[in-house]
């Protein structure tokens, strides 16, 4: 997908939100790449592992455009359909929730949940962020955050407005392209690739997750 001009009242720009394949790896981590079986629906990254309450299962958590073009019980395979060899070696998790992107309405959220296979292991340990230290809400203008995406690696960035909004065109898996808004958005310079969609955002200073990346230009990236 990608993400079309701002507001009116800030200068037009041109958000990209695509995807690619990477390597395999064991156990899944936060920063690598994953995708549908559907070559067509994308790849995009994992942004962390999480659990839901009174529940057991292991979750991986990214983008809704990432994960929840097919709907749920999707296969995600790490890597992404590229790499898929009909064996089902690759087979690692099924998307059981995502928000949806609906024209007309306005959106503030782009994730998805995908419940992990038994025996796939998963740690919550970014390369070269290090350990995920929880999660925070407590951001500002000026603060340094890093992200670690399946394309572009480790990066670094600032946070330099909190309260983004802008449309989002998003490209589905049949080639329309559709505008979708959202608000509500964080902006940083730009620092991602096609593929970094749901990369983990982590304050630089507390080691903490404070989002998830799901758009880029060539001059600032974005994150929910």
């Amino acid at each position: 997908p990608s993400v079309g001009g701002p507001s009116s009242t800030r200068k037009k720009t041109r958000m990209q939100l695509s995807f690619e394949a990477s390597e395999r790896h064991r156990p899944l981590t936060p920063g690598i790449g994953i995708g549908l079986a559907d070559a067509a629906a994308g790849f995009g990254t994992i942004s962390c592992i999480v659990r839901r309450p009174n529940d057991s299962g292991r979750y991986i958590l990214s983008c809704a455009h990432v994960l929840g073009v097919n709907g749920a019980n999707a296969v995600v395979f790490q890597p992404g359909a590229l790499a898929v060899d009909g064996s089902g070696e690759n087979s690692v998790a099924n998307v059981l929730q995502s928000s949806r992107l609906t024209l007309g309405a306005r959106h503030d959220v782009d994730a998805a949940i995908a419940l992990i296979q038994g025996k796939i292991s998963a740690l919550n340990l970014a390369p070269l962020v290090g350990r995920l230290r929880g999660i925070s809400t407590n951001i500002y203008e000026g603060m340094p955050v890093s992200l670690y995406g399946a394309s572009s690696k480790f990066q670094s960035s600032i946070i330099r407005d909190l309260d983004y909004e802008g449309w989002v065109a998003n490209v589905d898996s049949n080639g329309r392209e559709r505008n979708y808004w959202f608000e509500d958005v964080v902006r940083c310079d730009g620092v991602t690739n096609p593929g970094d969609s749901g990369a983990p955002v982590v304050s630089s200073e507390s080691g903490e997750l404070v989002g998830i990346h799901f758009a880029g230009s060539p001059y600032s990236s974005w994150f929910i």
